[in-house]
């Protein structure tokens, strides 16, 4: 074919023009396009060609050295031939050939690089997404999350049990510990199961867990670790739930935290289980409305009232009706009521059933104030926010029971 370029540019040496015909005649060509191959081609020496193609770059008729494998259309378009990258001269290439050409300049420009070397390292195909796939990715991880723990800020928990109902609220179990009072807390579980309308709940650290270098203390207690895990199997599928929150015991199970496979959040019949705490919303079936704030301990400590968190809490904003945590193995219980809407917030602290501690009573010397190592609240939705009749705590479980089925048989004949 015919020369494709403008006519030579004035002021060029033969030597110059040559090697810049040669040049783009490679670019088209998909050939390497460096002073060595363009040297072999016209039969001159390296040096020559070097200094030809210096003067070329100079007076701006061909790309530096190290922007040549970046040769895209319109990227120069003042020395480049038109039918190369020219997108607006007659018969210019189409953005498919654009990018192919751009595509065989790169790898042209590669292996003249690789030419010069003793040996020839393929390149290899990267385990890392695309930025646009990551971007898209991290979009994604946004928008999940999100919704995520937007859902869970208050979690709504339809009753469809008519009349009154109860709730233990049980104080860390550490079912594992031979401090636990292992034959209370099956006596709970046996009346939870059996008075109607009565609901577990717990503020966390089912078992020990010990992790990391508090693994060693597994020598110093009866059950194993792989008995532990039996045991909380046992416990989490034993009541009906209404929730379940992961203490600091808990949590030390890290990712890998088989309570998610032993209440999956499919599984809505077992509650609500979330790390640290959970808050959820009871709408009982004539439409009245209680919040349980559940965590395994709220900001804040008093040494004249040890429930001081849960009571800072109601009166620095949360507007529930139940305030409830543990993890200090001491009990605490206040009122507060809100003057702005007359809302009556009961706030507990469940000390648990673990009544002998070697660490806290021996070593430290702590004070035993566990009044009982479950709170047990009687909801009535027959009453307002402001009445003191909507929720009644005690502390005794078994009268807790008994109270429950009275109330539900007085309300149900009505």
């Amino acid at each position: 074919m015919g020369d494709p370029y403008p006519s030579a540019p004035g002021g060029l040496t033969e030597l110059q023009e040559r090697v810049r015909v040669a040049f783009w005649e490679a670019v088209r060509d998909g050939q390497a396009c460096g002073a060595t191959s363009l040297a072999a081609v016209l039969g001159c020496s390296h040096a020559s060609v070097c200094s030809a193609l210096q003067a070329l770059v100079t007076r701006g008729y061909a790309p530096r050295r190290g922007s040549r494998s970046f040769l895209t259309p319109s990227a120069w378009p003042s020395m480049v031939p038109h039918e190369f990258l020219r997108p607006d001269a007659p018969g210019a290439p189409t953005t498919a050939q654009d990018g192919r050409r751009a595509e065989v300049v790169q790898r042209l420009a590669r292996e003249e690089i690789a030419a010069q070397r003793p040996v020839s390292v393929p390149i290899l195909p990267s385990r890392d997404p695309s930025l646009d796939d990551l971007r898209a990715r991290r979009r994604e991880d946004t928008h999940r999350r999100a919704e995520a723990d937007t859902a869970r800020l208050l979690v709504p928990v339809a009753v469809h049990l008519p009349g009154p109902i109860g709730i233990v609220h049980m104080g860390d179990p550490h079912l594992d510990d031979d401090g636990c009072d292992f034959c209370r807390l099956e006596r709970h579980v046996e009346v939870i199961q059996q008075t109607e309308g009565l609901f577990g709940a717990n503020v966390g650290d089912l078992q020990n867990n010990w992790v990391g270098r508090l693994a060693a203390l597994y020598g110093e207690q009866g059950p194993t670790a792989r008995e532990a895990w039996l045991l909380t199997a046992w416990l989490v599928r034993a009541v009906p739930w209404l929730y379940l929150v992961r203490g600091n015991h808990d949590c030390w199970s890290g990712a890998g935290d088989p309570l998610d496979w032993l209440v999956p959040s499919s599984h809505a019949e077992q509650g609500v289980m979330q790390a640290w705490g959970t808050r959820i919303e009871l709408t009982f079936p004539n439409g009245r409305q209680v919040r349980v704030n559940a965590r395994h301990d709220f900001v804040g400590h008093s040494m004249w009232n040890t429930a001081h968190g849960p009571m800072r809490a109601a009166q620095q904003g949360w507007r529930d009706h139940i305030l409830v945590c543990g993890h200090r193995h001491t009990s605490g219980y206040g009122v507060v009521k809100c003057p702005a809407t007359g809302l009556i917030s009961h706030a507990l602290r469940v000390a648990g059933y673990k009544v002998h501690d070697d660490y806290g009573g021996g070593k430290l010397g702590l004070p035993n104030q566990n009044v009982s190592p479950a709170f047990v609240t009687i909801i009535d939705p027959q009453f307002n926010d402001d009445d003191p009749r909507l929720i009644t705590t005690l502390f005794d479980v078994e009268g807790a029971a008994e109270y429950l089925t009275w109330l539900r048989a007085l309300r149900l004949r009505r």
